[in-house]
């Protein structure tokens, strides 16, 4: 299996870890953090049961959100062993350009840049030599399909008042790229939501929102990177 970067990839605003020999690495756990998130808006959507465990986690009244991760973690691995068990490798080593570029971090609530930096991204392949059977393949790309088509949807939702210049992007993403990718993914450095996007199926749940926000957490996006000169946000990318 390989990855294929549909916009430039970020590991954080550090930049990307590198090994003995000084060369730049993408850390496994990050591509499986992107993955559970994927498989955990999926499950939501797809399984009523486990959507119901999980409305009752959110509303069970956690000192504050890591207390609150730890517990829908616990119900997706109790709902799904086979996903505790995905360990990709510790270390995948890019085929592409690592380089830094310039980025810009942006309130979605009010279009503020918070922060113009340059980020270290990376464009290109990323070999995943990682087993997995035909069942767990097929099932991830229906849930790497859910999530990005949503964060899709509504980034695009949220980009139209403050930033404009990035509706064709989406546009063309929504039409186009996330259409002829089998298994895409949103994975690294490309917003700031300790969730991943995880809890998008409660978006429209008042009670839970509520609770969220006694925790200090919109479900929302709040801020989001993006490249000013290619006009594209960070971090699409597909499994083939």
């Amino acid at each position: 299996m390989e990855l294929w970067t549909l916009t430039p990839v970020a590991h954080s605003p550090g930049g990307f870890p590198r090994d003995e020999e000084k060369r730049p690495y993408f850390p496994g756990k990050d591509l499986r953090e992107a993955v559970l998130a994927a498989a955990f808006l999926y499950a939501t959507r797809k399984d009523e049961g486990f959507k119901r465990r999980i409305k009752a986690a959110l509303l069970a009244g956690h000192a504050d959100l890591k207390a609150l991760a730890r517990a829908l973690e616990d119900e997706l691995f109790a709902r799904y062993p086979f996903l505790e068990k995905l360990s990709p490798p510790e270390r995948l080593y890019p085929e592409g350009a690592v380089r830094p570029r310039r980025v810009l971090l942006v309130d979605l609530k009010k279009g503020d840049v918070v922060r113009d930096e340059e980020v270290e991204v990376f464009e290109g392949v990323l070999p995943l030599p990682w087993e997995l059977s035909e069942d767990e393949k097929n099932w991830l790309a229906a849930a790497g399909r859910s999530l990005a088509e949503a964060l899709a949807t509504l980034e695009l939702e949220l980009v139209r008042e403050h930033l404009p210049s990035l509706e064709p992007f989406y546009q063309e993403l929504k039409s186009r790229r996330l259409k002829g990718a089998s298994w895409p993914l949103r994975l690294g450095y490309w917003g700031e939501d300790p969730f991943r996007a995880r809890l998008l199926a409660f978006r429209r749940v008042p009670e839970v929102r509520r609770e969220l926000s006694r925790l200090g957490y919109r479900i929302e996006p709040r801020r989001l990177l993006y490249l000013p000169k290619e006009k594209v946000t960070l971090g699409w990318a597909q499994v083939v």
